[in-house]
């Protein structure tokens, strides 16, 4: 259970350290990565969801057996966030074999 702990343990501080300045960044994405951004609850909703995600790594690292229960749904947004990366990246080279 220690490489258990360690991989929740990293895996909460580096999504806090990489998320949490995203509450403070929403004027400069917009222009920054087009389309702008037309619904900032979305953008907010999203990005606490995420944090909450963090968290519950975090609660995680201190404890993998007694929150076993919780971690088929830490693999399954870990699924999920890849599938869209991998995704959004098969459309991009799409779009470059289009404009060749």
């Amino acid at each position: 259970m220690k490489f258990a702990k360690v991989v929740f343990l990293v895996a909460g501080i580096y999504g806090l350290i990489v998320l949490a300045p995203h509450y403070f960044l929403e004027a400069k994405t917009g222009p920054d990565f087009p389309p702008p951004i037309t619904h900032p609850e979305f953008y907010y909703g999203f990005i606490g969801v995420t944090i909450a995600w963090q968290v519950l790594f975090l609660l995680l690292s201190k404890n993998p057996t007694r929150y076993r229960i919780s971690t088929p749904g830490c693999r399954s947004s870990d699924f999920h966030s890849s599938y869209s990366w991998r995704r959004d990246f098969q459309s991009d080279q799409k779009q470059e074999e289009k404009r060749k």
